[in-house]
């Protein structure tokens, strides 16, 4: 079984955790808090509801786009739904 990380595909959940940290994508806590603070609190966002918002894009905060594909994808939203439901 794979597991996908950053683009590649690799065999051990391990490997993707360290590649994780090597990488430098850690943030601290506080900079999420800011942002989605900024999000529920801010007028310049009351008609972006539902939007995907990439706060890794853009300095500092980041900026609404597409979300990856798989998230408009009826059959693999239908999939995980079930497979949530299952878990529970």
């Amino acid at each position: 079984m794979f597991a996908h990380c950053f683009g590649y595909e690799v065999r051990d959940i391990r490997i993707a955790v360290l590649r994780f940290f090597r990488t430098g994508y850690w943030s601290p806590a506080e900079k999420g808090a800011d942002i989605l603070y900024d999000l529920v609190t801010s007028k310049t966002y009351k008609d972006d509801s539902g939007k995907y918002f990439d706060n890794d894009k853009g300095d500092p905060k980041g900026y609404f786009l597409q979300a990856y594909p798989d998230a408009y994808d009826g059959a693999k939203i239908e999939k995980l739904l079930v497979l949530a439901d299952s878990l529970f």
